[in-house]
């Protein structure tokens, strides 16, 4: 009788804990793991899909912006743009705000400034 039960709870329990295992990979673990691009000093600052194969990028690497074409043929740097490309086309000042949102709390922090502003606007 015991070992009947010993047997019972092998093929109940590991299936059990093979199955955990497997929610965990799948649905917990990706959930903090950083996304990629966050961080570090490359971001991939616009994207564009020109068709099903084809997707122009606008990268930050460093102070300088890259405009990127990617294939099925692979990558190729189209142009490095002019100086300046974040505060022309983005507003002034941009630079300083990515910096402080690469972190979860310096974007929580922001949202939460943008909406105490809002509410003293509305009084």
């Amino acid at each position: 009788m015991d070992l009947y039960l010993a047997y019972l709870r092998l093929f109940l329990a590991f299936p059990l804990v093979l199955l955990l295992i497997f929610l965990c990979f799948r649905y917990i673990i990706p959930r903090f793991a950083p996304a990629p691009g966050m961080g570090g000093s490359v971001q991939v600052v616009e994207r564009v899909v020109l068709n099903a194969r084809t997707t122009l990028f606008v990268v930050r690497a460093g102070d300088e912006y890259l405009l990127i074409a990617s294939s099925a043929n692979g990558v190729t740097l189209l142009k490095v743009l002019e100086e300046g490309y974040g505060a022309k086309y983005y507003g002034a000042g941009l630079e300083n705000i990515w910096q402080d949102n690469q972190s979860f709390a310096g974007f929580l922090g922001k949202f939460r400034s943008l909406r105490t502003e809002r509410n003293k606007n509305k009084s």
